[in-house]
């Protein structure tokens, strides 16, 4: 997945005002649209430079109460953060036409303006974001130098509060790029690469570290934390996965209950019975093949597995809230 930032930034310099990617939660939260954002201050804009200079914000994790006055706030407030003094964006009221003046600020400066939204179907599911904001995106695309990336568990357009919304226009300037997990090299370089240059090495750890997290970035990454932790607490010990797994949990948790409810009845019963080690009817093999398309499921060994120990023990755990199902679904699957 090292070809995403290169991928975003090509896009950045195209003419193309709208690139989506589809993920499943535990890919890009703290990793690949963090990769976008400037580490160091941007450089004072050159005007005579064609494509020299350009705003990138917003690295926005939504909420799904969210208004859109407030929605318009954290877009000005981190406009003004991200400009560094060089365009004076105050005054701009909070809404859409504050809006407008900032994007018109930003044009006239020479600056275009990336919006990166992160989790946007918190947005099109938000009964507070209507029709009109919408077409007031599309407006911005249409007549100014605006680009919008956005990232989702699935397709927009089947995450809209109403069809009036999915059918709007907005999302026709869109292209889609599907994400997935990290290979398995990619993955032992994230726990090597990262610990080794703060001079912590974690990959005589690695085995004990992907059974946390499988192959999914951000699981990773906690993984790591939660290792490092154990060891700052135990010094001159052999990491107890053991201990290490209970506290991982406790924060994995809140992220395993967001995907759990995203699967549907014949996902979650899929899951069941691979979590328990059961047989699967026949009824129920195109779930088991798209969940491993979208590795929840690993195919190794004779039995599928769970990607990792702690969410399996998640599973197990939900499966006893569970209505019991009847002789014909446990039959038939579902």
């Amino acid at each position: 997945m090292d070809e995403i930032p290169t991928t975003v930034r090509r896009w950045l310099r195209s003419d193309r005002v709208g690139r989506r990617f589809d993920y499943d939660r535990g890919l890009l939260p703290n990793s690949h649209l963090r990769t976008l954002e400037p580490s160091n201050p941007a450089p004072e804009p050159q005007p005579a430079a064609e494509d020299a200079h350009y705003v990138e914000f917003v690295r926005w994790l939504g909420d799904s109460g969210m208004s859109m006055e407030t929605f318009v706030g954290t877009l000005i407030g981190i406009a003004q953060l991200e400009l560094r003094g060089r365009l004076d964006v105050s005054g701009c009221s909070h809404d859409l036409d504050g809006v407008r003046d900032l994007v018109q600020r930003l044009d006239e400066g020479g600056f275009r303006l990336v919006l990166l939204l992160d989790e946007f179907e918190t947005v099109t599911t938000n009964p507070n974001f209507n029709l009109e904001f919408f077409s007031f995106l599309r407006y911005l695309a249409n007549h100014y130098n605006v680009a919008y990336l956005t990232s989702s568990e699935r397709d927009l357009q089947q995450l809209c509060h109403t069809k009036e919304i999915s059918d709007s226009p907005f999302f026709n300037i869109f292209s889609t790029m599907k994400l997935s997990v990290f290979q398995p090299n990619e993955a032992r370089e994230l726990i090597r690469v990262p610990s080794a240059r703060v001079g912590r090495p974690l990959e005589p750890h690695t085995e004990g570290i992907l059974d946390l997290s499988g192959l999914f970035p951000f699981f990773i990454q906690m993984a790591c934390a939660h290792t490092l932790e154990w060891l700052d607490e135990h010094p001159g010990e052999a990491p107890n996965f053991d201990e290490i797994r209970e506290s991982f949990a406790v924060e994995a948790t809140l992220h395993y209950r967001y995907i759990w409810s995203n699967f549907d009845p014949h996902e979650k019963s899929t899951m069941v019975r691979v979590a328990k080690g059961k047989s699967l009817p026949d009824s129920l093999k195109h779930v088991l093949d798209e969940l491993e398309g979208r590795r929840y499921v690993e195919a190794a060994g004779p039995k599928p597995r769970l990607f990792a120990t702690p969410f399996a023990e998640f599973v197990r755990d939900e499966a006893e809230r569970m209505p019991k199902p009847g002789l014909l679904t446990r039959l038939f699957g579902g």
